[in-house]
């Protein structure tokens, strides 16, 4: 919902604004993750190109993209004024566009792409002539393939119950982009309609390519312009739910119910039904509905036992109120007949909260933001496609909590006592088998031993885990769990979501044949430091968690040493610290204490982080990378090089503006550029060896991400060379700090010892900083 501040401010500028949506983006505060695309291709018929990070136009090609979240973004109150598609070429084509048009029927855009898809087949075996097509995937033959799918009318998506010609749009197009103007009515249709939003379909006269979804740059975007429309009160006719009645492998009966969530009477309304998106005969329903009454509608539909996969079947009711509605957005609702039915009770509080949007309208959006997003949305690895459960909401209620009991209803009850959409959709996702345990269980407040922070960098809904898409990492590389530079990582960026974590979806779909949660049978540990050399000969030891605080078992902690290149196997069987954990949710975490050359760093190894790597096909042996800020040589730690030194920065300021950084002082601090490359220097005044470098600021005032460069006497500043790397200051200045007073935090970079004379921080985000000091240690360098 657009706040007041913002109403305000379109009201200062007459009302309109201009937003726009791309995958991963934002707008409005909505994190845009209900995106698809793909290329239907006639000389790979049977190929799912959905998830590749090119779509390709051109004879014998269709390109569709679907943009899901637009009635999240714009308003109730607002219009859509002008709507222009932009996408972005891979090369120097220019696109020659014949068609753009409003796709009719639901399409899948099938997995996402994996490593193990592109790798060679198995020595002997023959490439099958006719690949077999993923379920519910989008081809040139198909619009959604496999068992329960169906096929387009005309190959290509070129029929007329596939597609219908947007007329006025038009293209302009050169080499950096394509703008394909004149869909505001089409994308008006989209937002008064989300439950026919099924996306774009574009035709091209020659060859072309343009960056996916997927994509690492240059995705497809919608750029809207919006202005504001006088609110509509009155009558307004809502499908409120659709109830199932019948049993698995049954014909069974779906019952709708329209109910009048308005201010004045409706007249009535006409009704269709749509089985497996096929509409059936309209229905006349002439009876006046009051505000609050309600009509019932049946239909019979095949309710399917599959135990392997939960998301095809589909039911749907379109009503065509006979009066003015105020709000054409809830005539419809589509459910997918095998997901699992539920119940939702919403306090009388709640719903009042609501107002004027009825509890049914908002329950039934978040469960469509759910199946839509965060479960079909959250893909990894080992499930490329999501997860493979969908709710079905049998029915929506507005009680008094306390008198609701399961046993009467017969099924899950969901209660709602708070507007907060995030509790309701984790008491959806605990509802249907999602793991309960999370971030609390490692909170620092908690924590009896250490100062050491357990925020994980990329949590999902649930609060904890790993929401980045991996599948074009090898699964026997460790991911980078924690803030600290990898270089793959910088060529192979992997992108969070928010939505469910990989343990999630893991334990969600083992209930269809995946594979069980697990914890690797083998574990050995690789210890780096912060230029991920191995460790060697450093001291670890291991506490056992529980409920964030350390066990009082001392057979729950363990000491081992780190051999060469930094490793050392966790000890398995009853000694192992990690033999209490639960795969399946519930206790905790190791806390890791590593020491070498005197100093000592923390950090963990979390249960979620090894159900993770099985996952991805280590269940018998994993090797999970620790990376701890620890020196390479001993550290004269009471020698501050950078005390009264020259400090400088890009911006030319004078001296004084500048010396709170070297005065030795936590209390002041300096301000910092905000454009990246802004940079500021120390110069130690003679070339000195090196160990650490400590940043003293308050948490999130300081660069969101830097380079830590270094050059010596007779260099130039073009030749420096970077020692280290902040990736995510936020995250490192909650977890990897050492608390100097009630704000003010320190945290230690520890690259390999160098020797250098100027140190040169240099901004990497886009955002200005401010720093309250700058300390330089050396290292203790043998005579």
């Amino acid at each position: 919902m657009i706040s007041f501040a913002l109403a305000a401010l379109l009201a200062l500028q007459g009302g309109s604004e201009t937003v726009t949506l791309v995958r991963g983006g934002v707008a409005h505060g909505v994190p845009l993750w209900d995106f698809s695309d793909t290329t239907l291709d006639a000389t790979a018929s049977n190929d799912s190109l959905g998830g590749d990070s090119v779509l390709s136009g051109g004879p014998s090609r269709t390109v569709l993209i679907r943009f899901g979240d637009l009635d999240r973004v714009v308003g109730p109150n607002q219009h859509v004024r002008k709507a222009t598609l932009i996408l972005s070429p891979t090369g120097a084509e220019k696109a020659v566009l014949r068609s753009a048009s409003r796709v009719l029927v639901p399409w899948g855009e099938g997995p996402y792409q994996t490593l193990s898809g592109f790798m060679n087949r198995p020595a002997g075996t023959v490439k099958p002539e006719t690949p077999e097509v993923p379920r519910g995937a989008a081809t040139w033959r198909y619009r959604i393939a496999g068992d329960g799918g169906a096929g387009w009318q005309q190959l290509g998506a070129q029929g007329s119950a596939d597609t219908a010609k947007i007329e006025g749009a038009q293209a302009t197009s050169d080499t950096k982009e394509t703008r394909i103007e004149g869909l505001q009515s089409t994308v008006q249709e989209m937002v008064d309609h989300p439950f026919a939003n099924y996306g774009f379909a574009l035709a091209f006269d020659a060859p072309v390519q343009f960056g996916s979804g997927q994509a690492n740059s240059g995705r497809p975007r919608l750029e809207l312009e919006l202005e504001d429309a006088a609110p509509k009160t009155g009558a307004d006719l809502s499908v409120v739910a659709i109830e199932r009645k019948g049993n698995p492998g049954e014909l069974a009966t779906f019952v709708a119910h329209v109910k009048n969530v308005g201010t004045a009477s409706s007249p009535g309304f006409s009704a269709t039904w749509y089985v497996e998106d096929k509409p059936g005969v309209p229905q006349d329903v002439s009876k006046p509905l009051a505000p609050g009454e309600e009509a019932t509608l049946s239909t019979q539909a095949a309710y399917r036992n599959d135990k392997s996969d939960h998301r095809f079947g589909s039911v749907a009711l379109r009503i065509r109120p006979s009066g003015p509605d105020a709000n054409p957005r809830n005539d419809g609702l589509s459910v997918v007949t095998s997901g699992r039915g539920i119940t939702v009770a919403v306090s009388k509080a709640t719903a009042a909260q609501l107002a004027p949007q009825s509890a049914e309208d908002w329950v039934q959006g978040q469960v469509r933001l759910f199946n839509d997003v965060y479960l079909a949305q959250s893909r990894f690895s080992f499930a490329p496609d999501g997860v493979r459960e969908r709710v079905l909401v049998n029915r929506v209620m507005v009680a008094d909590l306390g008198s609701v009991g399961d046993a009467s209803l017969g099924d899950a009850v969901v209660q709602v006592a708070s507007t907060d959409p995030t509790r309701f959709l984790r008491s959806l996702a605990m509802t249907i088998g999602a793991p309960s345990y999370g971030a609390e269980s490692v909170s620092p407040e908690n924590n009896l031993l250490s100062n050491r922070g357990g925020q994980d960098r990329f949590p999902g809904l649930m609060g904890y885990g790993d929401t980045r898409y991996e599948g074009l990492v090898p699964g026997q590389v460790g991911l980078p769990y924690e803030a600290f530079s990898n270089p793959m990582f910088e060529a192979i960026p992997i992108e969070p979501t928010g939505l469910l974590s990989a343990t999630d979806v893991a334990t969600l779909n083992a209930a269809f044949g995946g594979p069980a949660p697990v914890l690797p049978k083998t574990v050995l540990l690789h210890v780096q430091n912060q230029a991920g050399e191995g460790l060697d000969g450093a001291e670890l030891q291991i506490f056992q968690t529980q409920d964030g605080k350390i066990a009082k078992d001392a057979t729950s902690r363990v000491t081992l040493t780190t051999t060469k290149g930094g490793t050392a196997l966790l000890p398995g069987g009853d000694s192992s610290p990690f033999a209490k954990l639960d795969p399946t949710g519930g206790n905790g975490a190791l806390l890791i204490k590593a020491t070498a050359n005197g100093v000592t760093e923390w950090t963990w190894l979390k249960n979620w982080q090894l159900i993770d790597t099985a996952s991805r096909g280590n269940r018998v042996a994993a090797i999970m990378d620790l990376r701890v800020a620890l020196p390479s040589l001993p550290l004269e730690s009471e020698t501050n090089l950078a005390a009264d030194r020259i400090v400088s920065d890009s911006a030319g300021s004078v001296p004084a503006k500048l010396a709170a950084l070297i005065d030795g002082s936590n209390e002041t601090e300096a301000a910092l550029g905000g454009k990246p490359g802004d940079w500021v220097e120390i110069d130690l005044g003679r070339d000195r060896t090196v160990g650490e470098v400590d940043l003293v600021a308050d948490p999130g005032s300081v660069w969101t991400a830097y380079d830590l460069v270094t050059y010596s006497t007779g260099q130039r500043p073009e030749e420096a060379q970077r020692w280290t790397q902040e990736v995510d200051a936020n995250w490192s200045y909650h977890n990897r700090r050492d608390p100097l007073s009630a704000n003010r935090v320190s945290v230690a970079y520890r690259g390999k010892p160098r020797r250098f004379r100027f140190l040169r921080i240099v901004n990497r985000g886009r955002t200005p900083g401010r720093l309250a000091e700058i300390k330089v240690i050396p290292a203790k360098v043998a005579q």
